[in-house]
Parts: C-alpha cells; structure tokens; sequence
C-alpha cells in the first residue's frame, strides 16, 4: 500500500544504470476472472514505482496484453528519467517449467516486440 501511495519503503544500490526492473505474477480467484499485474522500478536506486492490473479470463495464467502493458510502463519510465531504459530485466512468478514454452511465446514475444517499438 505504501508504494501505491508514492512512498519508497527501501532503496535497491545495483549499479545498473537506466535500468528499468519489471515483476509479473497473475492472481486467480475462485469466483471470479484472475488479474495480471505488472510492477517497475526504475530510477536512482530504484526508488521509481509504477503498476498495473489487468482483468483476465477465469483461469488464465498467461498475462494479457502484455505488449501494451510494457509499453505503458515505458512510457513511464520515458515521463520520469527523460530517456527510455537501456537494460529490461523482467522477474515472472507464478509459472511451472511445465509452462515455459508457452511462456515465451505469449509474453516473451510481446515483451521483445513492446522493446523494438
């Protein structure tokens, strides 16, 4: 909640430069659709916060819309810094190796087509 409301609860010293941190996860409810968020870090010790949730089908353990949702995150960081990151590094939880091969190609795609745009 403190991150929501602007605060910057610590201070991540990782000598990455414009470098923008991404973390991923979708949450399922048993009554109702499942929801994808997004969350970035970014800026001098990555005190820079920005995050998204996405409504999803019942179920649905592959994030939707990614590459918009990346690019809204970039723009962010774009609105903040000045300039668009140099390095992504992206952090996905909730996924089985089982899942990987459809990993990249329903969110890995999207993310590196998010990048080149």
């Amino acid at each position: 909640m403190l991150t929501k409301l602007g605060g910057r609860p610590w201070i991540v010293k990782l000598g990455l430069k414009n470098s923008i941190l991404f973390g991923s996860d979708v949450y399922h409810s048993r009554l109702q659709n499942s929801v994808g968020s997004l969350v970035s870090m970014f800026g001098d010790n990555y005190t820079e916060t920005y995050s998204t949730s996405k409504m999803h089908t019942k179920g649905t353990e592959l994030f939707s819309n990614l590459e918009v949702t990346v690019m809204e995150h970039i723009k962010q960081y774009e609105k903040k810094i000045g300039k668009i990151p140099n390095r992504v590094i992206f952090y996905r939880d909730g996924v089985g190796e089982d899942f990987i091969n459809r990993l990249r190609e329903h969110e890995i795609v999207p993310i590196q087509k998010a990048l080149k745009q």
